[in-house]
């Protein structure tokens, strides 16, 4: 593990193979002198919860609430696109556990547990996530936006396309000089989608602000950094910049102040039909 390995430096970008694995990673090391940013109190709202503890619990449990939200706002979305997808293909039935498929729920298959086995080769489309956001987005800018990517992903699997969904955010300091790119596999080609991982690792503040805060406090070699940042007065985390070597066939950028056309239904249908058309996928007028 990266963070017991305390082997990681200013400038690095570390992937992980899966959200479970970012999870072991993150919860094996807690340095009770490094705590900072991730245990901050009296801003429940910005943070997403009231302390870190209620933070894990919602990262190894589950988000019930949000999860459900999402799966309504996904069902209300993909319903004003699915309709829209041309030229489809017959595929297998095979059942699956624990996930949802949300493309195959909407549209009327009575499982709601359902995966697709193609009789043919499905064209992969990489999604890579910037899961970074300016302090001034709120919670439900986020879960409209986490709802908004899941329904791209059920839209594209819809019109037989598999996805790979890739979340990631290289931040430091103030002025971006000295950072550390944190990213993971939320989904797999093949996978169904786990919309409660989708839910919580994109819809919720509490992943980036304390969840992932505390990943970036673990690492033993920034405390020299950290001293000439404090006669500074700066932050050596938080501060987003660009991904670095991470790019996929659709790139979604971080979040900042002011955006808020992700709360806006029309606007997240607009934008899947536009991911849509520039993957190829033939859409009825």
């Amino acid at each position: 593990m990266q963070l017991e390995k305390q082997s990681v430096q200013i400038g690095d970008s570390i992937m992980y193979p899966s959200y479970g694995a970012f999870l072991a990673d993150v919860l094996s090391v807690d340095d009770k002198s490094r705590r900072k940013a991730s245990r901050r109190t009296g801003d429940t709202e910005w943070s997403g919860t009231a302390t870190y503890e209620d933070a894990v619990r919602l990262a190894v449990n589950g988000w019930e609430a949000g999860t459900e939200k999402v799966a309504d706002l996904v069902s209300e979305i993909t319903a004003k696109v699915l309709g829209k997808i041309v030229e489809q293909t017959m595929y297998l039935d095979t059942t699956t556990q624990y996930c949802w498929d949300m493309a195959s729920a909407v549209a009327g298959v009575p499982q709601c547990g359902v995966n697709f086995a193609p009789d043919q080769e499905k064209k992969l489309v990489r999604i890579v996530v910037d899961f970074g956001a300016s302090s001034f987005i709120g919670g439900n800018v986020l879960l409209v936006k986490a709802a908004t990517i899941a329904s791209l992903v059920a839209s594209l699997e819809y019109a037989q396309f598999d996805t790979e969904v890739i979340v990631a955010t290289n931040s430091g300091d103030k002025y971006s000089t000295r950072t550390i790119q944190c990213g993971m596999l939320l989904k797999s080609p093949g996978m169904a989608m786990d919309l409660s991982v989708m839910a919580y690792a994109l819809g919720h503040p509490a992943f980036r602000r304390r969840i992932h805060f505390h990943w970036m406090e673990q690492f033993y070699s920034l405390r020299a950094y950290d001293e000439w940042l404090s006669s500074k007065g700066k932050e050596n985390y938080g501060v987003g910049n660009w991904l670095v070597g991470l790019t996929g066939d659709i790139n979604i950028a971080r979040d900042y102040e002011g955006l808020d056309g992700w709360t806006k239904p029309e606007v997240a249908v607009a934008w899947i039909m536009e991911q849509l058309k520039a993957q190829g996928v033939q859409l009825a007028d």
